[in-house]
């Protein structure tokens, strides 16, 4: 099942470069679409009945079969089979014959990255699928700029990766991605003295791991090449969006060993985490267009993922990826119809429903704790796990949003028990879901080291959060404030700090008018 899932995108690939422009082609290539997702689901059922294949190769390379890197391989099959058939439809023949051979590249290379057994595979992996984003940017009609941002970006972080790689083979050799333990140990063991600084190579290690998994997600400070990646066609944003991205959650929990006793990475992580999110949240609330805002809401929900992980909560890191990639590629497989309920409701004479102010807080607030008592009714082992705590606290404050939401319809108050009965069966059915899954990976995710952070740290963020968010949703009052939360987000978003002097801010709205002015709607 192992080579399957890597010689079918293969096949695929192939068979995309040489025949898919004819209807027989595409119907092949969706074939062994589903066909490697088949793969990949069975190979996790095997895997549920302890039944893990080890494929061993050249030169160190050998592939083996756990719950994690299955989930992530069936992840990417899935989004493939989804996303392939879109594809077929909206891009003239000779970008969809581009298309269809690179993404099955992408697959394959996200594939060896989720089976790898040693260090080395999973940085081929690695390698080999960035230069398959890159080769998908640049060849399926996105800016010029864009291909060159994301390049020097993917280049900037794994080097960082391959430098990690190579001094682990320096001090460690090439160890087992299930004995990362041991290779710590080693690195740990190894010192530098730089002045008053004593460092360690598993504090290098730790770091450079952090970079090349923040670069990943484009998150800040590194270089946020997602938003330069707008006028790509739509199925190569969502693969990038779905799948793309999601890497670098996925690395941090499977060489978490490495930067488990590095206090210094895990600060880093959740400081990076945390800014994006911050700043993809502003950024999204205030886009006008429809995929603007679900770029920046995908740096967002990164953000938010790799703070996860700075807390040690692997499992609700470990379900945020899987639930980010199948919600973000529907949401980008529909844009086209988000656009038009926009432009129906901007022409749409309807006047506007009054907003009861005054029990908008009353019913947010009931509903957050109201599904804090379901969680512990229903759900009382999900409070033991850090993963548990932070998914529950984010279940709970989603489910205020809805009824802070809800409390702006029509006669929203005569149908409130209906609103309350409908965010308890979906809270219910989203903690089962996330339990379950979580159950299915708990016994082969990473313990949480002394390294971490506490999850306080990220409970108190997402406060300050939502305070943030209160200041957003009230911008529309003040024209100034929402516009200068606008152009800082974007600014910092794209990589320029907006400066003080009153030429280059004249200079700065210039260019920040031609850019808004060139995104799509």
């Amino acid at each position: 099942m192992l080579i399957a899932t890597l010689g079918v995108p293969l096949v695929g690939a192939v068979l995309g470069a040489l025949a898919a422009e004819s209807f027989t082609g595409k119907r092949l290539l969706s074939g062994l679409a589903l066909l490697n997702l088949g793969a990949a689901a069975l190979l996790a059922v095997l895997v549920t009945f302890g039944k893990p294949d080890f494929v061993p190769g050249p030169w160190n390379l050998a592939l083996a079969a756990d719950r994690l890197g299955v989930l992530f391989a069936l992840l990417a099959a899935g989004i493939q089979a989804t996303v392939l058939p879109y594809a077929a439809r909206c891009l003239d023949p000779r970008a969809f014959r581009r298309f269809a051979a690179v993404s099955q590249v992408l697959v394959a290379a996200t594939d060896l990255t989720g089976t790898a057994a040693t260090l080395s595979t999973l940085v081929l992996g690695w390698v080999v699928a960035s230069v398959a984003v890159y080769a998908l940017v640049a060849g399926t009609g996105a800016p010029p700029g864009a291909a060159r941002r994301l390049g020097a970006a993917f280049l900037l972080g794994d080097g960082a990766l391959v430098g990690a790689l190579v001094m682990i083979w320096r001090f460690a050799g090439d160890p087992s991605l299930f004995r990362l333990s041991e290779a710590e140990a080693r690195l740990a063991a190894v010192r530098f003295v730089l002045g008053p600084a004593v460092l360690t190579a598993g504090d290098a290690v730790a770091v450079l791991v952090v970079a090349s998994a923040v670069v990943r997600s484009a998150l800040w400070p590194g270089p946020r090449w997602l938003p330069s990646t707008l006028a790509a066609p739509t199925p190569v944003s969502a693969l990038l969006h779905a799948g793309v991205v999601n890497a670098g959650g996925f690395l941090l929990i499977r060489l978490s060993p490495f930067f488990a006793a590095t206090p210094a990475a895990s600060v880093l992580a959740l400081t990076a985490g945390l800014g994006t999110a911050a700043l993809g949240g502003v950024a999204s609330a205030v886009r006008s267009d429809v995929k603007g805002a679900l770029v920046y809401s995908t740096m967002s929900q990164m953000g938010f993922m790799i703070a996860e992980c700075a807390v040690g909560a692997f499992a609700a890191a470990a379900f945020h990826l899987v639930a980010h990639g199948m919600y973000k590629a529907s949401l980008f497989l529909g844009s086209g119809d988000g656009i038009s309920e926009h432009v129906h409701d901007r022409r749409s004479c309807a006047p506007p429903a009054p907003a009861p102010n005054r029990m908008r807080p009353v019913l947010a607030c009931t509903g957050a704790f109201g599904l804090l008592a379901l969680a512990g009714l229903l759900h009382p082992a999900l409070l033991a796990h850090r993963g548990g705590e932070v998914t529950v606290v984010f279940a709970a404050v989603t489910s205020g949003a809805l009824l802070w939401g809800w409390a702006e319809r029509r006669q929203a108050f005569g149908q409130t028990p209906w609103a309350f009965l409908g965010v308890a069966v979906a809270g219910a059915a989203y903690l089962l879901w996330f339990s379950a899954v979580t159950g299915w990976l708990t016994p082969e995710l990473p313990a949480v080291g002394a390294g971490f952070l506490s999850p306080f740290w990220l409970l108190g963020a997402l406060a300050a959060a939502g305070g943030l968010a209160a200041i957003v949703a009230y911008a529309g009052r003040w024209p100034r404030v929402a516009a200068r939360l606008h152009a800082r987000a974007l600014w910092a978003a794209w990589g320029m700090p907006p400066t003080r002097s009153a030429m280059s801010a004249a200079k700065q709205r210039r260019r920040l008018e031609v850019e808004l002015w060139k995104q799509p709607i």
